[in-house]
């Protein structure tokens, strides 16, 4: 299975990404758009990895994440 780490946009957030970048779509970037509900900032990409490394991968990454204190994040 294809893996990255990341995290979702909050609903608001993907709401306003979305409505920039469904207009004007321009097909020279090659860019796959997702819908909303899709949207996430990626981390790292771990490309394919079997179940095994996806479990263990989630495991590891439950106690890190929580501990974390907010960051902002500015979009232009």
């Amino acid at each position: 299975m294809r893996a990255f780490i990341a995290f979702p946009l909050p609903k608001e957030v993907s709401d306003t990404v979305w409505v920039s970048c469904k207009s004007p779509r321009r097909p020279e970037l090659k860019v796959k758009w997702v819908e909303p509900q899709n949207m996430h900032i990626t981390l790292l990409f771990l490309g394919n990895i079997d179940e095994e490394h996806a479990a263990k991968v989630a495991q590891a990454m439950k106690g890190p994440s929580l501990k974390r204190l907010p960051f902002k994040i500015g979009f232009s």
